[in-house]
């Protein structure tokens, strides 16, 4: 049984992270992300954009084919390494900022 089947996840997506995360309209990127099952998830309990990065090649191509049967772009799937500099400068100021400003708050 993955997360996305099990109680916990339920609980997570549906009581716990509604108490502490924007309900508006938000990107969301989730690292480590592919097949991208949780990205789904994301997407269904709350109203963001997704995005994942994966480090595999492999992981990134599953990630695309299953985004896109659920219509999601394949411009939302990254394949990098998110310690490489290169990937950060390119991503500086998209993700950052307000990770920060919600982590420990309450939504509004």
């Amino acid at each position: 049984m993955g997360l996305s089947e099990s109680g916990g996840a339920r609980q997570l997506f549906h009581r716990l992270l509604p108490r502490f995360l924007p309900r508006k309209p938000q990107r969301m990127i989730e690292l480590g992300s592919a097949p991208g099952r949780l990205m789904l998830l994301w997407q269904k309990a709350f109203p963001y954009e997704v995005y994942g990065v994966d480090f595999s090649e492999e992981g990134a191509r599953a990630q695309r084919e299953l985004l896109r049967r659920h219509g999601i772009g394949e411009s939302h799937t990254f394949c990098a390494d998110v310690l490489d500099p290169a990937f950060q400068r390119s991503q500086r100021g998209r993700w950052l900022r307000p990770y920060l400003y919600y982590i420990g708050r309450k939504a509004a």
